[in-house]
């Protein structure tokens, strides 16, 4: 993992509230991927097919320091991508649960 994906990662763990396993975390390659991880230690179901609404992806002020029980499948959705274009500086488009982390989104 390059600096940028662990700097996405403890990201996530800040503002999603939750440890990503290692484990966890090496299998992660899309963006897809870290969604569903993210998804797991909230402890509920990923949306099969995420999209956004138009200007959903901003991270909203009551993000931080939300409880684990306030998430839903489509807030982590909108809220991953804003982290995504926040920290990468990527156009919102780019981020698919398809798009490849390091190749795609040229996170090193």
């Amino acid at each position: 993992m390059g600096l940028d994906v662990v700097e996405l990662v403890m990201r996530c763990e800040e503002v999603f509230a939750i440890e990503l396993r290692d484990e966890d975390m090496e299998r992660v390659r899309t963006v897809g991927d870290l969604y569903t991880a993210i998804c797991k230690e909230l402890k509920f179901a990923p949306c099969v097919a995420p999209t956004l609404e138009a200007g959903k992806n901003r991270l909203p002020q009551k993000v931080l320091n939300l409880e684990p029980d306030v998430w839903n499948a489509e807030d982590t959705w909108a809220t991953l991508v804003a982290i995504f274009v926040d920290q990468l500086a990527v156009d919102e488009e780019e981020v698919v649960p398809s798009a490849d982390i390091a190749n795609d989104l040229r996170a090193d």
